[in-house]
């Protein structure tokens, strides 16, 4: 067995790079704000569209796991307030509250409501700038283990 830590930040891994907190800092803006402003930016880190091949019927489950469930959560005002290096071995989020994905910061009461009929607090409202007092970050862990599979050592 291959245990894994999966952490997810909306835009945190960026934003502690472009803000001087990870390995990777000399690669981007050190403003984040610049980095979460570049319309370039929009696709960075994902993989290519590709036909999604598994195995259907009774052997499925051996080589899906949903990501559904409880994780950790830590929501931030702004980026750079996110916990910087929380998806690093060893980062201790046992503080951080639960919360059960899939899920909206707003349904559950940790956000303001987001109303799509009242005018936007946004501000401001000028694609692609982003807000520099208020835009939060919401950055995610949870442990995983991986089985091995004999081959490739459960990776």
């Amino acid at each position: 067995m291959l245990a894994m830590t999966t952490a997810v930040g909306l835009g945190l891994t960026a934003a502690d790079t472009a803000a001087g907190r990870s390995p990777d800092a000399g690669k981007f803006p050190a403003d984040v704000h610049t980095y979460l402003e570049d319309p370039e930016r929009t696709g960075e880190g994902q993989e290519p569209p590709h036909t999604r091949l598994r195995p259907d019927g009774p052997d499925r489950a051996r080589w899906e796991r949903s990501l559904d469930g409880s994780w950790r959560f830590a929501l931030a005002d702004r980026p750079e307030d996110a916990p910087g290096g929380f998806w690093k071995d060893g980062y201790d989020a046992s503080a951080w509250q639960r919360v059960q994905v899939p899920h909206t910061w707003q349904t559950d009461d940790l956000d303001h409501p987001v109303f799509r009929n009242v005018q936007s607090e946004m501000a401001p409202d000028d694609p692609p700038k982003v807000p520099r007092d208020t835009n939060p970050t919401g950055a995610y862990i949870r442990d995983i283990t991986v089985p091995g599979t004999g081959t490739g050592g459960g990776r």
